[in-house]
């Protein structure tokens, strides 16, 4: 068992990112364009029936995951996250795993420290899902409801106007599906996970929105994230979409809905900082660096997305971008779209006023905001599109996202209610990773992971 792990994985990790490509089964090409997808909510997507090779590699991602400390010493892995002191449907914590020194991230030039990751380089690689309350949405600890952003239903640009009326008739869900890799329940220093299966604000969800199914590790479950250092001194955190599960609201229609999945920081949410700012003063960062690697995708027709997104604010109205940095069979476009979350609890009460891009647009609108190099060498920032899943297979990519650039040009160019002002030092207080499907009958998968996260 340790050797076909070893083989199937731990190398490969070790491996250079372009020298073996993941092999997989080959899915039926259909590949047809989609339109912009409707949007319940501002995150999700990700699968179809995994194929005997694609299933084999999530078991095993599994098995290192939860078999670490019988073999760590003769595979080389050790995992931070698939297991869990206090969530629920978790597995015994393993709480000697830590990166070695070599996995520190690159030393930070001087900045100001009250701006940054809580756990730059994804060092310390503990997480939790996005709740205070583990028994949030329960019986116990039933949702408040709290007024909506935008309460006008006929807004043409609102994205999931039932969210006002269904957040009141909500009954108390079976399950918080509450979740860490911390010994107990941790309340700072940690990243936070999301998971929906939207419709979010839907009552047959075994959980509350953000929270509307269980974790899984990967291989066995729709939400699957882990976080592991398998060899290479660095964690990586990562987002395994496996829609050929299905949620308790998908009897009658499986594969029809958007479930979401997402893995990031937040001021509110264990960060306990902005991560960076817009119209930065010296010494504070306003560039995000990270790496991403896709090691898996379902080659039909299913639309789905893999995605970078931001939270700012000003005017006293929380203000995201959404960027496509991978899609397939969809296009966000360049779109301005309203959304609201009326949950007194959450982070992101009460909504959002939100940019939409696709990365190729991105690099066109405004230049320099996101820039990729692969194997040291400058490349697109689409980590895969509808026509190429192959060019990426399998390699790091390694972005840099102008936070002032971005911002910048999406106020320019009227992607908000209103443009950010000049007030220096506007801060950003959330960046997250995430993974998105949106349903269309057929299983899907998106398997990517994130690491070396930090600012300058």
């Amino acid at each position: 068992m340790p050797k076909v792990w070893q083989r199937v994985l731990c190398t490969y990790t070790r491996q250079r990112a372009a020298a073996q490509p993941l092999k997989r089964n080959p899915l039926p090409s259909r590949r047809t364009r989609g339109g912009g997808v409707r949007r319940k909510r501002a995150h999700p997507i990700v699968v179809q029936p995994l194929q005997p090779v694609g299933q084999m590699m999530l078991r095993k991602l599994l098995v290192c995951a939860t078999l670490v400390s019988a073999y760590a010493g003769a595979t080389g892995c050790s995992s931070h996250a698939d297991s869990s002191g206090v969530a629920s449907g978790g597995e015994a914590i393993n709480t000697s795993d830590r990166p070695p020194p070599g996995g520190k991230p690159r030393p930070a030039q001087l900045r100001n420290p009250d701006y940054g990751f809580w756990d730059p380089g994804l060092v310390t690689a503990t997480a939790r899902t996005a709740y205070d309350a583990q028994d949030m949405g329960t019986r116990a600890n039933p949702i408040v409801p709290t007024a909506c952003l935008y309460p006008d239903t006929t807004d043409p640009i609102l994205i999931n106007g039932e969210a006002c009326g269904n957040v009141h008739t909500l009954p108390p869900f079976a399950n918080a599906n509450a979740w860490t890799n911390a010994p107990s329940w941790p309340l700072k220093d940690f990243w936070v996970v999301q998971m929906n299966d939207e419709g979010a604000f839907d009552a047959c969800n075994s959980g509350p929105p953000d929270a509307s199914v269980q974790r899984s590790s990967p291989g066995n479950g729709m939400m699957g994230l882990t976080l592991l250092d398998t060899g290479e001194s660095l964690t990586r955190s990562h987002l395994v979409l496996n829609y050929t599960f299905n949620g308790p609201c998908e009897q009658a229609a499986p594969f029809t809905r958007i479930p979401f999945l997402s893995f990031g920081a937040h001021k509110s949410r264990g960060n306990g900082k902005p991560i960076a700012a817009i119209h930065p003063s010296p010494g504070v960062p306003s560039h995000v660096s990270f790496t991403l690697k896709l090691w898996d995708i379902s080659s039909n027709a299913t639309p789905m997305a893999s995605e970078l997104w931001t939270v700012s604010s000003w005017g006293g109205i929380t203000r995201m971008i959404f960027i496509a940095v991978g899609r397939s069979n969809l296009s966000f476009g360049h779109v301005h779209r309203h959304w609201n979350w009326p949950i007194a609890q959450s982070f992101l009460a009460p909504g959002a006023d939100i940019a939409y891009y696709d990365s190729e647009e991105l690099e066109a609108r405004c230049p320099g905001a996101m820039t990729a190099t692969r194997d040291g060498r400058a490349v697109s920032t689409s980590l895969f599109s509808t026509d190429d899943h192959a060019t990426n297979l399998g390699r790091d990519v390694s972005y840099d996202l102008d936070l002032e650039a971005l911002y910048g040009c999406a106020s320019a160019d009227g992607s908000f209610d209103a443009p950010a002002p000049s007030t220096a030092d506007i801060p950003v207080d959330g960046v997250f990773w995430s993974n998105e499907i949106a349903g269309r009958g057929s299983p899907s998968w998106l398997w990517t992971s994130v690491h070396g996260m930090d600012v300058h």
